[in-house]
């Protein structure tokens, strides 16, 4: 039997993130509440997002019919941006990711984060910030999600604000203005400075958040749910909810979650609507069926009269805390769902969308996208409805670890993950296959093909992990239905220690036979028509078709790119523009700098190109930072300069003055995923 609280959160970040947030940028004030979206965009939203999935998914007022409610945890200190700047050079890029960012001060530990938000141009508004809570609330309701449970760290003083408490007022307001369907749970973390507020304080302040639209109420009652409620004792929450109901005319409706409701959730039963924890992430201790597991302390709790809120989670890392736990691929999402469907829960809390210190987020990231999300769009109907959703597209799921356990780091880190939880490591690929009839994928990893066969429905076939490529397709009668490379290369020499999964689907980045298009959108890839690069070591020296892309700033090189821009297509616009590169095996191919990306003149040739004639550059398109050898990096561009230029070739140089080089491949790599390649979005 696993110890009660084991995987409990660690917080020794909040200090760090709240003088981050408050210094990044300056305090936006909360504006109006006046709605601007409409509740039917936001509901045709869900609907479009089926051509995504291999189901399709109900629309959001069917889901919401039902009495099953899922929401997400979000944390208010890592919202989609921190300082309004391109994802390439932003302040996750230069100072969370590199392991030498913020003073090398998470240098000991190979970085601050392994995962970001995906990342967005600069939006010219004021109100950026409003804006990227209206898209994380676009894009949970997208996925069937009700609503988030909002982390709050800490309170500012009286008369005083700080860019957190700010952050939880945006996204309250958010919610209400894109869809007042979308709702927001309070969740005071008590493990932290709230442990020693005052009733007063709490009360005061809950309420306050309770004015808006948005917040979740059951039975009449703001629905309060505390992080770690037992570091309080009954009767203190027993005057919060009397001074909110007196004091503010807000009455209570108390779900508290505890990290082990066992010794705790009794004593507080008689002031409660409900109960939850924190739960387990690996998917022994997160066990479906055994006798002393999740459903049995589940139903545990229901049987008091109590409610039960069903954590989901899909991994843990914590590169600081020197931690991780064993997830087995998507197993333990799986089992997570499981739990919940077999005991019945009355509600269920994704743990987490955007905890990234703690390698748990589901929101769209850079490495796994939209694909746990996904997944949880699918279990989360199955037990909303009561009924498993009809295969409708075939897909498959990849998921690997961009490294074996046992690889050798290239960064010099002193602090290293050990492992927790239940689940004995291992290094393997899966493929999460949906599929309408019985069929074989076919999995490579490395260039070894394992082949297994998958029934009609969802199954899975697991093969050992190795350096280089990974790809999986599935065939059926000869033909192959669906196919996916994997985005993320295996390297032996990782440039830090990085256990989190990474996962893609071959409804959004392979090819699917089935896959219809999504309303109102059109995406093209374009592959490079030419490419090399100059080097000044060596001015009147052409490198011709190189098989690599070298660009440094000591010795000095820029590396050029050519690119045949289609036209958009008739009645769509361009609205967004993405480079995609990846970097070479070799140990020093990545670089933590920052690299332009500048539009460039056509006057070259792939045989013609030397230091001494390359064309001169222009406007300044993005920026590339590329830390890691043998690895996939997506930076966007800029659209406003590459609309005009539809319908026409346009070049563009890669170059920097830093003094590590960055090593790219080429059109000529012999696997086309590595190949650069222009993203474009016409809608």
């Amino acid at each position: 039997m696993p110890p009660s609280a084991r995987s409990r959160r660690v917080r020794g970040t909040t200090a760090l993130l709240t003088a981050l947030v408050s210094s990044a940028a300056a305090l936006a004030p909360v504006p109006s509440h006046a709605a601007t979206d409409t509740s039917t965009a936001a509901l045709a939203s869900a609907s479009a997002t089926s051509a995504y999935l291999p189901f399709d998914l109900p629309s959001s007022s069917d889901l919401r019919a039902s009495s099953r409610k899922a929401f997400a945890h979000w944390v208010p200190s890592l919202p989609i941006s921190l300082d309004n700047q391109n994802p390439s050079n932003d302040y996750y890029q230069r100072n969370f990711l590199s392991p030498t960012g913020e003073k090398s001060k998470h240098a000991a530990y190979g970085g601050f984060l392994r995962d970001r938000p995906l990342g967005r141009s600069p939006l010219s508004t004021s109100s950026w910030r409003l804006e990227d809570m209206k898209t994380e609330v676009r894009s949970a309701i997208a996925e069937g999600l009700d609503g988030f449970t909002v982390v709050v760290y800490n309170f500012p003083a009286d008369g005083q604000t700080n860019q957190q408490w700010t952050n939880i007022k945006l996204m309250m307001q958010a919610a209400g203005e894109v869809d007042p369907g979308f709702k927001i749970i309070p969740m005071p973390d008590m493990t932290g400075s709230l442990g020693g507020t005052s009733v007063a304080t709490m009360s005061k302040r809950m309420a306050e958040l309770g004015r808006y639209s948005s917040a979740y109420r059951v039975n009449g009652g703001l629905v309060l749910s505390p992080f770690t409620t037992e570091k309080k004792s009954v009767s203190w929450w027993s005057s919060v909810k009397t001074a909110m109901n007196n004091d503010y005319s807000t009455p209570v409706t108390f779900w508290p979650l505890f990290q082990d409701e066992r010794k705790w959730a009794p004593a507080f039963s008689a002031i409660s609507y409900g109960a939850s924890n924190w739960g387990y992430r690996d998917p022994t201790w997160n066990s479906p069926t055994t006798s002393w597991g999740p459903v049995g302390r589940m139903n545990d709790v229901q049987a008091r009269g109590d409610k039960w809120m069903q954590p989901i989670s899909v991994q843990d890392e914590r590169p600081r805390a020197g931690r991780y736990w064993e997830a087995g691929n998507t197993q333990n999402l799986r089992n997570s769902w499981q739990i919940a469907l077999n005991g019945g829960a009355d509600a269920v809390q994704l743990t987490t969308w955007n905890d990234l210190p703690e390698g748990s987020g589901m929101q769209p990231s850079p490495k796994h996208g939209y694909s746990f999300l996904d997944l949880n769009a699918y279990y989360l109907t199955w037990w909303k409805t009561g009924v498993r959703p009809t295969i409708k597209r075939d897909a498959i799921y990849l998921t690997h670890r961009k490294q074996k356990i046992s690889a050798n780091v290239t960064f010099p880190q002193t602090v290293w993950m050990k492992r927790d939880g239940g689940t004995a490591s291992r290094d393997l690929v899966e493929a999460l296959v949906f599929s309408r009839a019985a069929g074989t994928v076919q999995i490579t990893v490395g260039g070894t093909t394992t082949s297994c066969a998958v029934d009609a429905g969802v199954d899975t076939c697991t093969v050992p992990l190795a350096s280089g490529t990974v790809s999986a397709k599935l065939v059926r009668a000869g033909t192959v239905v669906s196919s996916l490379t994997s985005p993320t290369k295996v390297t032996s020499t990782p440039y830090v220690q990085d256990f989190e999964y990474v996962a893609s689907s071959s409804l959004r980045q392979g090819t699917t036979a089935t896959t219809p298009s999504v309303p109102g959108t059109a995406t093209q890839l374009v592959a490079a028509s030419a490419d090399s690069y100059a080097q000044n070591d060596a001015a009147d020296q052409s490198v011709g078709s190189a098989s690599l892309l070298m660009t440094d700033g000591n010795p000095r090189r820029a590396a050029y790119l050519r690119f045949a821009l289609p036209k958009a297509p008739a009645g769509k616009t361009l609205t967004r523009a993405v480079l995609q590169v990846q970097t070479t095996s070799s140990p020093h191919a990545g670089s933590p700098s920052t690299y332009t990306v500048a539009l460039s003149g056509n006057s070259w040739t792939e045989a013609g190109l030397t230091w001494n004639s390359q064309p001169s550059t222009s406007t300044t398109l993005g920026a590339l930072v590329a830390p890691s050898p043998s690895t996939s990096y997506s930076t966007p561009l800029s659209v406003a300069t590459l609309k005009p230029l539809l319908g026409q070739s346009a070049s563009m140089a890669v170059s920097s003055s830093a003094e590590d080089g960055l090593v790219l491949q080429s059109r000529e790599q012999g696997n086309a995923a590595e190949r650069p390649q222009l993203v474009l979005t016409f809608g």
